[in-house]
Protein backbone atom coordinates (compact mmCIF):
# COMPACT_ATOMS: atom_id res chain seq x y z
CA UNK A 1 0.00 0.00 0.00
CA UNK A 2 1.51 3.55 -0.91
CA UNK A 3 1.81 5.87 1.89
CA UNK A 4 1.86 8.86 0.01
CA UNK A 5 -0.63 9.82 -2.74
CA UNK A 6 1.17 9.34 -6.36
CA UNK A 7 -0.26 13.15 -7.35
CA UNK A 8 0.94 14.65 -4.69
CA UNK A 9 2.98 13.43 -2.15
CA UNK A 10 2.65 16.15 0.39
CA UNK A 11 -0.57 13.98 1.04
CA UNK A 12 -0.18 10.54 3.69
CA UNK A 13 -2.60 7.79 2.98
CA UNK A 14 -4.89 6.00 5.81
CA UNK A 15 -6.44 2.10 4.96
CA UNK A 16 -8.00 0.97 8.39
CA UNK A 17 -11.42 1.82 9.65
CA UNK A 18 -9.59 3.81 12.83
CA UNK A 19 -7.11 6.80 12.84
CA UNK A 20 -5.92 8.13 16.23
CA UNK A 21 -8.47 6.44 18.18
CA UNK A 22 -11.52 7.59 15.99
CA UNK A 23 -13.55 5.85 13.62
CA UNK A 24 -13.41 6.51 9.80
CA UNK A 25 -14.67 5.42 6.41
CA UNK A 26 -11.48 3.90 4.96
CA UNK A 27 -10.90 0.56 3.33
CA UNK A 28 -7.53 -0.55 1.82
CA UNK A 29 -9.06 -0.16 -1.38
CA UNK A 30 -10.69 3.01 -0.39
CA UNK A 31 -7.90 5.17 1.56
CA UNK A 32 -8.43 8.64 3.63
CA UNK A 33 -5.56 11.54 3.66
CA UNK A 34 -4.77 11.84 6.99
CA UNK A 35 -3.67 15.73 5.93
CA UNK A 36 -7.59 16.17 5.60
CA UNK A 37 -8.42 13.69 8.79
CA UNK A 38 -6.26 16.19 10.64
CA UNK A 39 -7.86 19.27 9.62
CA UNK A 40 -10.98 18.06 10.53
CA UNK A 41 -10.50 17.22 13.50
CA UNK A 42 -8.69 20.50 14.01
CA UNK A 43 -11.95 22.26 12.91
CA UNK A 44 -14.52 20.14 15.25
CA UNK A 45 -12.53 20.90 18.03
CA UNK A 46 -12.31 24.69 16.97
CA UNK A 47 -16.32 24.73 16.86
CA UNK A 48 -16.58 22.97 20.33
CA UNK A 49 -14.27 25.23 22.17
CA UNK A 50 -16.47 28.22 21.04
CA UNK A 51 -19.40 26.56 21.08
CA UNK A 52 -19.73 23.55 23.51
CA UNK A 53 -22.99 22.76 21.98
CA UNK A 54 -22.76 22.16 18.20
CA UNK A 55 -24.45 21.39 14.87
CA UNK A 56 -23.22 19.84 12.05
CA UNK A 57 -25.70 20.40 8.68
CA UNK A 58 -24.36 18.27 5.94
CA UNK A 59 -25.65 18.65 2.04
CA UNK A 60 -24.26 18.25 -1.59
CA UNK A 61 -23.84 21.54 -3.62
CA UNK A 62 -24.00 20.79 -7.82
CA UNK A 63 -22.78 23.15 -10.35
CA UNK A 64 -25.16 23.55 -13.19
CA UNK A 65 -24.41 20.48 -16.32
CA UNK A 66 -22.06 22.31 -18.60
CA UNK A 67 -21.15 25.03 -16.15
CA UNK A 68 -19.09 27.35 -17.92
CA UNK A 69 -18.16 30.29 -14.84
CA UNK A 70 -15.71 29.98 -12.15
CA UNK A 71 -14.40 26.78 -10.69
CA UNK A 72 -12.16 28.07 -7.59
CA UNK A 73 -13.01 30.13 -4.68
CA UNK A 74 -16.51 28.83 -4.95
CA UNK A 75 -16.96 27.06 -1.30
CA UNK A 76 -15.32 30.23 0.13
CA UNK A 77 -17.57 32.53 -1.54
CA UNK A 78 -20.59 30.23 -0.63
CA UNK A 79 -19.51 30.51 3.69
CA UNK A 80 -19.15 34.20 3.14
CA UNK A 81 -22.65 34.60 1.76
CA UNK A 82 -24.14 32.14 4.45
CA UNK A 83 -22.34 34.16 6.99
CA UNK A 84 -23.47 37.45 6.05
CA UNK A 85 -27.40 35.67 6.12
CA UNK A 86 -26.62 34.59 9.59
CA UNK A 87 -25.45 37.64 10.85
CA UNK A 88 -28.43 39.83 9.40
CA UNK A 89 -31.13 37.08 10.63
CA UNK A 90 -29.48 37.52 14.34
CA UNK A 91 -29.20 41.54 14.43
CA UNK A 92 -32.98 41.32 13.06
CA UNK A 93 -33.72 39.29 15.63
CA UNK A 94 -32.38 40.81 18.33
CA UNK A 95 -33.99 44.20 16.65
CA UNK A 96 -37.33 41.97 17.82
CA UNK A 97 -36.67 41.84 20.88
CA UNK A 98 -35.68 37.87 20.98
CA UNK A 99 -33.27 35.74 22.53
CA UNK A 100 -30.23 35.82 20.28
CA UNK A 101 -27.08 33.85 20.35
CA UNK A 102 -23.77 34.32 19.47
CA UNK A 103 -22.94 32.15 15.75
CA UNK A 104 -19.46 31.29 14.18
CA UNK A 105 -20.29 29.56 10.88
CA UNK A 106 -17.30 27.49 9.80
CA UNK A 107 -17.81 25.07 6.79
CA UNK A 108 -15.15 21.64 5.77
CA UNK A 109 -15.45 20.93 2.05
CA UNK A 110 -14.53 18.50 -0.54
CA UNK A 111 -14.58 18.41 -4.96
CA UNK A 112 -15.47 15.70 -6.32
CA UNK A 113 -16.00 13.90 -9.92
CA UNK A 114 -19.19 11.68 -11.15
CA UNK A 115 -18.27 9.71 -13.73
CA UNK A 116 -19.23 11.91 -16.67
CA UNK A 117 -16.61 14.58 -15.01
CA UNK A 118 -19.00 16.82 -13.40
CA UNK A 119 -17.92 18.40 -10.18
CA UNK A 120 -20.02 18.51 -7.58
CA UNK A 121 -19.11 19.19 -3.57
CA UNK A 122 -20.09 17.61 -0.22
CA UNK A 123 -20.29 20.54 2.13
CA UNK A 124 -21.10 20.22 5.89
CA UNK A 125 -21.82 23.13 8.40
CA UNK A 126 -20.68 23.26 11.90
CA UNK A 127 -22.81 26.35 13.81
CA UNK A 128 -23.95 27.09 17.42
CA UNK A 129 -27.05 24.54 18.34
CA UNK A 130 -28.26 26.91 20.95
CA UNK A 131 -28.79 29.44 17.73
CA UNK A 132 -29.59 27.31 15.07
CA UNK A 133 -30.22 23.37 15.60
CA UNK A 134 -32.64 22.24 12.79
CA UNK A 135 -32.65 23.10 8.59
CA UNK A 136 -36.79 23.54 8.67
CA UNK A 137 -39.06 23.04 6.10
CA UNK A 138 -36.61 21.62 3.48
CA UNK A 139 -38.87 23.71 0.18
CA UNK A 140 -38.29 26.96 2.36
CA UNK A 141 -40.93 29.64 3.13
CA UNK A 142 -41.08 32.96 3.84
CA UNK A 143 -40.13 33.61 7.70
CA UNK A 144 -43.60 33.99 9.59
CA UNK A 145 -42.44 37.17 11.35
CA UNK A 146 -41.26 38.72 8.15
CA UNK A 147 -42.77 41.75 7.18
CA UNK A 148 -45.11 40.93 4.03
CA UNK A 149 -43.24 43.47 2.07
CA UNK A 150 -40.29 41.66 1.54
CA UNK A 151 -40.27 38.61 -0.76
CA UNK A 152 -38.32 35.43 -0.26
CA UNK A 153 -35.35 36.38 -2.10
CA UNK A 154 -34.96 39.08 0.28
CA UNK A 155 -36.05 36.67 3.51
CA UNK A 156 -36.04 32.68 4.03
CA UNK A 157 -37.12 30.99 6.56
CA UNK A 158 -34.82 28.56 7.58
CA UNK A 159 -31.11 27.50 7.24
CA UNK A 160 -31.73 25.22 4.11
CA UNK A 161 -33.24 28.03 2.74
CA UNK A 162 -30.19 30.14 3.46
CA UNK A 163 -28.06 27.33 2.40
CA UNK A 164 -29.70 27.24 -0.94
CA UNK A 165 -29.31 30.65 -1.10
CA UNK A 166 -25.85 31.24 -0.77
CA UNK A 167 -25.09 28.53 -3.26
CA UNK A 168 -27.12 30.71 -5.79
CA UNK A 169 -25.38 33.54 -5.16
CA UNK A 170 -22.18 32.60 -5.49
CA UNK A 171 -23.30 31.06 -8.91
CA UNK A 172 -25.27 33.96 -9.93
CA UNK A 173 -28.74 32.50 -10.41
CA UNK A 174 -31.70 33.04 -9.33
CA UNK A 175 -33.20 30.98 -6.41
CA UNK A 176 -35.39 29.14 -8.76
CA UNK A 177 -32.60 28.49 -11.43
CA UNK A 178 -30.72 26.76 -8.54
CA UNK A 179 -33.34 25.24 -6.46
CA UNK A 180 -32.55 21.53 -7.36
CA UNK A 181 -28.50 22.29 -7.00
CA UNK A 182 -28.30 21.90 -3.26
CA UNK A 183 -28.89 18.47 -1.90
CA UNK A 184 -29.86 17.64 1.56
CA UNK A 185 -29.53 13.98 2.58
CA UNK A 186 -31.69 11.56 5.17
CA UNK A 187 -30.65 12.28 8.75
CA UNK A 188 -28.57 15.77 7.35
CA UNK A 189 -28.27 17.01 11.01
CA UNK A 190 -26.09 16.15 13.83
CA UNK A 191 -25.79 17.75 17.27
CA UNK A 192 -22.93 17.91 19.41
CA UNK A 193 -23.35 18.60 23.17
CA UNK A 194 -20.08 18.44 25.57
CA UNK A 195 -21.86 18.47 28.49
CA UNK A 196 -23.87 15.15 27.39
CA UNK A 197 -23.39 11.90 28.59
CA UNK A 198 -22.85 10.66 25.06
CA UNK A 199 -20.79 13.24 23.73
CA UNK A 200 -17.88 10.68 22.95
CA UNK A 201 -20.21 8.68 20.59
CA UNK A 202 -21.74 11.99 19.15
CA UNK A 203 -18.15 13.28 18.43
CA UNK A 204 -16.92 9.92 16.88
CA UNK A 205 -20.21 9.75 14.59
CA UNK A 206 -19.69 13.03 13.32
CA UNK A 207 -16.09 12.73 12.94
CA UNK A 208 -16.69 9.03 10.90
CA UNK A 209 -19.60 11.02 8.60
CA UNK A 210 -17.28 14.42 8.11
CA UNK A 211 -14.34 11.65 6.84
CA UNK A 212 -16.17 11.17 4.21
CA UNK A 213 -14.87 14.23 3.00
CA UNK A 214 -11.19 13.11 2.92
CA UNK A 215 -11.92 10.03 0.70
CA UNK A 216 -9.17 9.92 -2.17
CA UNK A 217 -10.79 8.73 -4.91
CA UNK A 218 -13.43 10.66 -6.84
CA UNK A 219 -11.28 13.76 -6.67
CA UNK A 220 -8.76 14.91 -9.57
CA UNK A 221 -5.50 16.28 -8.67
CA UNK A 222 -4.55 17.65 -12.08
CA UNK A 223 -6.39 20.93 -12.62
CA UNK A 224 -5.08 23.04 -10.46
CA UNK A 225 -8.06 23.78 -7.93
CA UNK A 226 -8.23 22.72 -4.23
CA UNK A 227 -10.21 19.63 -3.95
CA UNK A 228 -10.53 19.84 0.12
CA UNK A 229 -10.92 23.00 2.67
CA UNK A 230 -12.39 23.71 5.63
CA UNK A 231 -12.71 27.44 7.43
CA UNK A 232 -9.13 28.22 9.36
CA UNK A 233 -10.90 30.27 12.13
Amino acid sequence: MRKRHPENTNLKLHYTPEWNGLPVLARPDQPLTENYLTAVRDLMDRALEQHPRTCVMHFTARLPYGWQGPRGGLADRFIASLRSQIDADLRRKSKQGKRTHECRVRQVWCREFSEEGQPHYHIAILVNRDAYSVLGRVAGSQEVDCPWWLWEEEAVANMAGRIRRAWCRVLQLTSQQGRALVHFPKNAVQLMSRSEPSFAGQYQAVFRRLSYLAKVNTKLYEDGYKNFGCSRD
